[in-house]
Parts: C-alpha cells; sequence; structure tokens
C-alpha cells in the first residue's frame, strides 16, 4: 500500500515547484491508491488545489483513526503504525492457531509411537504363543502317529499272540446252516483272517485262504485238507485249501473266488513304509474282490474294517489315511449290490492278560462309538471278531448292515444273533 507523509510542512512524494511534472499526474500516481480520489485530466491542479486536495484527504483520515496518523513514505510503499501496541505487542489469531497443531503434531506423533510400540509388543507374545502351540501340535501328533502305528500293526495281525491248535479247533459237530457252503477268506493270514479260518473249521464250514506270502501261509495256518476220496492233501476235517493272489492285482483273484458262495475279507494294509498302502489294499483292492465276487456269484460278503471310519479326524488316518480308505470301500461294497456285513471292531487284541475277562460282546449301528459325545471305543479279542463275521454269514438279521462291536464285562450275555437283531438299518 502506499505510504504519504508530512514533512516539514509539505507533502512527502510531491514535486517541486516548477517540476516538469504536472500535479495532476501526481495525484494520479500517489494519491488515487490511497484515497481513490481521481484525478480530471482535462483541468489540470494548481499548486494551491493540489494542497488543498492533500489535506482535505489527510483531515479525513485523521478523523477515523483512533491513532496518530500514519506516516506515509512514498519512496518505501508501505504503511506502519506509529502504535506501540498495534506494531509490537498484538498477536495474530494465526499464531495460536499455528502453536496449537504444532503440540497436536507432537501429541499425535508420541500416542503412535506409545501405539507401535504396543503393537510391536503384542505381536511378539502371539508368535511367541503360537510357536509354543505349534510345538504342543506336534507333539501330540507325533505321540497319536505312533499310537495309531501300533494300533495299526495290531489290527493286521502283527501282534499274532498264541498259535492256534488247528487239531482242536477242526473237532467239533457241522453247523447244519453252513451246509454245501465254501467260504473264501482273503486276508487269512492276518490276526482275524487266521481266527476266521479257525472258527469256520470249528463249525465244520469248507473254507479257502487266499494269501499274498505263501511261506508265512505254511507257518500260520493248517496243512490243506481234501475230501477222503481225494489222492492230495491231507484227508479229514472240512474241506481247506490255500492260494496265493495279490488283491491290488485283479487278474490273480477270480480263481480264488471259484467254488466260493461267500467271503471275509480281513485284509488290511501292514506297511507303514508305504504312503499307497491304504489305497491299493484297502480301497483298491476292495474294488477289485466286489468286482471278482460279483462275477462268481458270491451270496454275502462280509467286510472287516474298523471303528472311527466315520471320523476323517481319526488318529489312525495318520497312517496315510487308512480309515479314509476303508470308509471309500465300505461306499463301493453298499452300492455294489452284493448282500453284506460291514464288521468295525474297536481295539484289537490277541489275548487276554493277568486277570482280565473277555467281556460280552456289544454291538451298535455306524458312528456310533469314538470320541465324544459318542460312546468311548473299547477293545475286543480277534476271536470275538471272528465270531462274528462267521455268524454274519448266515445270519439274516445280519444282511446289509453296518456294526460295531466291541466287548465289556459288565455287559450282559446275548446270542450273535440277537446283536445283530438289535442293531436297525
Amino acid at each position: 500500500m502506499l505510504k504519504l507523509g508530512f514533512k516539514n510542512g509539505a507533502v512527502a512524494g510531491t514535486p517541486a515547484a516548477g517540476s516538469a511534472k504536472a500535479p495532476n499526474q501526481f495525484l494520479t500516481t500517489h494519491l488515487v491508491p490511497v484515497t481513490g480520489v481521481r484525478a480530471h485530466a482535462r483541468a489540470p491542479f494548481t499548486q494551491q488545489q493540489q494542497q488543498h486536495v492533500t489535506r482535505r484527504n489527510w483531515a479525513a483520515a485523521a478523523a477515523s483513526s483512533d491513532e496518530q496518523e500514519p506516516v506515509i513514505d512514498v519512496e518505501a510503499a508501505t504503511v506502519s503504525s506509529s502504535s506501540s501496541s498495534s506494531s509490537s505487542s498484538s498477536r495474530s489469531p494465526l499464531d495460536d492457531i499455528a502453536q496449537a497443531a504444532a503440540g497436536a503434531v507432537e501429541d499425535a506423533s508420541d500416542a503412535a509411537t506409545a501405539t507401535v510400540n504396543a503393537a510391536a509388543d503384542a505381536a511378539s507374545a502371539v508368535v511367541s504363543d503360537a510357536s509354543d502351540v505349534a510345538s504342543a501340535l506336534v507333539n501330540d501328533a507325533a505321540a497319536a502317529a505312533s499310537a495309531a502305528t501300533a494300533a495299526v500293526a495290531a489290527a493286521a495281525g502283527e501282534a499274532g499272540g498264541a498259535p492256534i491248535d488247528w487239531q482242536s479247533s477242526s473237532g467239533a459237530a457241522p453247523d447244519s446252516r453252513f451246509a454245501g457252503m465254501k467260504v473264501l477268506v482273503v486276508g487269512a493270514t492276518g490276526g482275524v483272517g487266521r481266527r476266521c479260518v479257525e472258527a469256520l473249521r470249528a463249525k465244520g464250514v469248507a473254507c479257502r485262504a487266499l494269501v499274498k506270502d505263501a511261506a508265512r501261509a505254511a507257518n500260520l495256518l493248517p496243512k490243506p485238507t481234501t475230501p477222503a476220496n481225494s489222492s492230495s492233501g491231507t484227508s479229514g476235517g472240512p474241506e481247506f485249501d490255500v492260494m496265493t493272489g495279490d488283491v491290488y492285482q485283479y487278474a490273480t483273484l477270480p480263481r480264488a473266488f471259484a467254488g466260493c458262495d461267500a467271503v471275509i475279507v480281513a485284509s488290511a494294509a501292514n506297511d507303514k513304509s508305504d504312503p499307497f498302502g491304504p489305497f491299493k489294499i484297502d480301497y483298491q483292492g476292495t474294488l477289485n474282490l466286489i468286482a471278482a465276487a460279483k462275477r462268481a456269484g458270491v451270496k454275502r460278503f462280509v467286510f472287516v474294517t474298523s471303528i472311527g471310519a466315520d471320523d476323517p479326524f481319526n488318529p489312525l488316518n495318520l497312517f496315510w489315511g487308512i480309515l479314509f480308505w476303508k470308509k471309500r470301500a465300505e461306499e463301493e461294497l453298499q452300492r455294489s449290490g452284493l448282500s453284506y456285513t460291514i464288521v468295525r471292531p474297536g481295539g484289537l487284541k490277541s489275548k487276554l492278560g493277568d486277570g482280565e475277562v473277555a467281556g460280552s460282546i456289544v454291538m451298535e449301528g455306524p458312528d456310533s462309538f469314538g470320541f465324544p459325545p459318542m460312546r468311548r471305543s473299547g477293545a475286543i479279542l480277534r476271536s470275538q471278531v471272528a465270531d462274528v463275521c462267521v455268524e454274519a454269514l448266515v445270519c439274516p438279521a445280519a444282511a446289509d448292515k453296518v456294526v460295531e462291536v466291541i466287548a465289556v464285562e459288565s455287559a450282559p450275555e446275548r446270542s450273535l444273533q440277537q446283536l445283530f437283531e438289535s442293531v436297525s438299518l
């Protein structure tokens, strides 16, 4: 803004008398920005008129000001107040706003720093807790895997127990319900399979063992017997023979089913180093057996699996998903059109410990035993499982059912037929 003032009674910045610069030009240049007075180019001011206009304008300015009139310095072109209160002591509102903003920024910075530190501490604690949980899970999984391995080995018949007395097992009177029947036992060198052979022979039923290892069968199974008019084998007792085959190789199976009316499948994967074992034996092997049984016109298919087949989180599935594949095989059998019975035993034992009693068989429908809220599973002797399988061959109430069996010391004694009748489809 233009600043004007009086110096020694004259207007500062006005041209001297006789100056070449016209008064009208001076007013147009210097006074109009301050006073708003426009000069008229058609009538140049005289020196006296110029001084009059200047004094009049300054009088109006002094009347509207609370302070001493401003000092106008045309050369500096700035307006300043001579009042000390207006030039030095007053604070602009912008200064207060700036100071408050600076304080807010500082407080926000401190809060952000504290938040970041707290978040870092919390993240560190979460990572530490997660590490502890992961370690515990790994340890639990390792323990479960160890237990599963032992259980699978037991289920596959690795814990064989005492040798079977085949001489005494073949001397019982024949059961007429099995008259004319011949049964194929698959997995006959396993714990349950061997006892199925024993139970069948005890009832005078002709049977055939399908095994993969002939040398193992020679050590574990009775010698083959034939009818008395045969020139080979050992005469006496129900007919019994052994054939080698591989359930994973379908071509080896049809001849094993030849002449058989029923089949008990007690095979199971037992090679813990083979991740494809449960798939090949428990699933694909069973599918091959189903196909061969249908081709041979088998009338009853009894399939031994395990309690827990309905539970994908059962620890036994740590053994390459063995129960998962058993369950898939069960479903294939149920859809096959064959008359079937699926037997799911609990923990298998070959013999009783000191002071133990066998207990009575308890039979329920599928998915009855396991982890809470289901009933707690229990153990059962392999010989008891074999009795259930053999009875399922001829019991009408056993047809097309899935049953889970354990032995309970305090359970009442009931016949196998009564047990099958108690389980609804």
